[in-house]
């Protein structure tokens, strides 16, 4: 963590500690700079897209262009590189920053800031396996690591404190990660232990609540959806999470939970607001030796074999990072298919 990184300092529950920032002036996005977001022309149709590397290389010069896509994307020989957030058509302006909100013609924010998947990919008989690893943005340099040395097909929660994150959240997604949006809640034993400022707490009231969430909102633009970010006491609290999902069901998000709570109420209250909300199945780190990280996603890929997919979430640790990277390489060979959390939710 470098001197400017506002909150926490640990990862766990136990050992989060955290300081107090301002709230920020409230600030609405002009239009002219939301429509300077609009994608390119140079977007391809997802089932246009290449299934590997090589194929990427033989497509890059032939793909037909759809300036209306679903999916804007453009396509290089070795990666597949998604345009800058916010996209036009699906963001707004916002008390503290953009938000996502469900198009005119019904495409929801999930759906277009979604890695695209070739539909041979996911429609293949192979286990697939996704990880998504949080803390993004709290350490720039574990950061770049991230976005730089693991496959696109891993996806990124960032946590919504640093300054620049929007920047950041681009480079991921010009790299081909699909991004996430962490939502501090409260955890057992706050205020001693807290994820940060403007904590989702069961106690707020509705207006309260939506307030602090429109805050966590606005901080960048791009997430397929979000994260609980702690929160054992929170998500416990189907009552406290009605207007949560509510919200986030209206501006066409996702609901990721990590699985860490067996009290976890997230589900039930995602269906009563009409939203997808899926349970992660194994946490890679929990244990945050390298040894043990590598050991977890073998029992994930062993899920995924008997499943068909298996979701995991893990930290942006050093170790996790190495352990993660060195998997995925040896993964591939063994016939494993590596996809974007969005793959759970389609």
């Amino acid at each position: 963590m470098t001197g400017s990184d506002p909150l926490v300092t640990a990862t766990s529950e136990g050992g989060a500690r955290a300081a107090s920032t301002d709230r920020p002036q409230s600030r609405s996005l002009p239009p002219a700079q939301l429509a300077a977001a609009e994608p390119p022309a140079s977007a391809v149709r997802v089932d246009d897209l290449p299934t590997s590397a090589d194929d990427a290389a033989d497509t890059a010069d032939t793909a037909d262009t759809d300036a209306q896509s679903e999916q804007p994307v453009v396509i290089s020989a070795d990666r597949l590189s998604m345009v800058a957030a916010p996209v036009k058509t699906v963001s707004e302006g916002g008390p503290y920053g953009p938000l996502p909100r469900i198009a005119k013609d019904g495409r929801k924010p999930w759906q277009v800031y979604a890695r695209p998947i070739h539909r041979q990919l996911f429609a293949s008989a192979g286990p697939k396996v996704a990880i998504v690893l949080g803390g993004m943005g709290l350490n720039g340099e574990l950061t770049e690591r991230a976005i730089r040395e693991l496959p696109g097909e891993v996806s990124l929660a960032f946590a919504p404190y640093a300054d620049g994150l929007q920047r950041v959240v681009n480079r991921a997604r010009a790299n081909g990660h699909e991004v996430y949006l962490q939502l501090p809640m409260e955890p057992l034993g706050y205020p001693e232990v807290s994820p940060g400022p403007h904590t989702l707490l069961a106690a707020m009231s509705p207006q309260e609540t939506l307030d602090n969430l429109a805050w966590f909102m606005g901080r960048f633009a791009g997430y397929v959806g979000v994260m609980n970010y702690m929160g054992a006491q929170l998500v416990a609290n189907a009552q406290a999470l009605a207007p949560i999902m509510a919200e986030l069901a209206r501006r066409g998000l996702v609901f990721l939970d990590d699985g860490s709570f067996a009290r976890s109420q997230a589900e039930d209250a995602g269906r009563s607001a009409g939203m997808a909300v899926k349970r992660a199945h194994v946490m890679i780190d929990g244990d945050a030796t390298e040894q043990a990280t590598q050991q977890a996603l073998q029992r994930l890929e062993a899920q995924a074999a008997r499943e068909g997919l298996a979701v995991g979430v893990g930290s942006g640790l050093p170790s996790t990072i190495n352990a993660v990277a060195g998997w995925a390489a040896a993964a591939k060979t063994r016939g494993v298919v590596l996809v974007p959390v969005s793959v759970y939710f389609r």
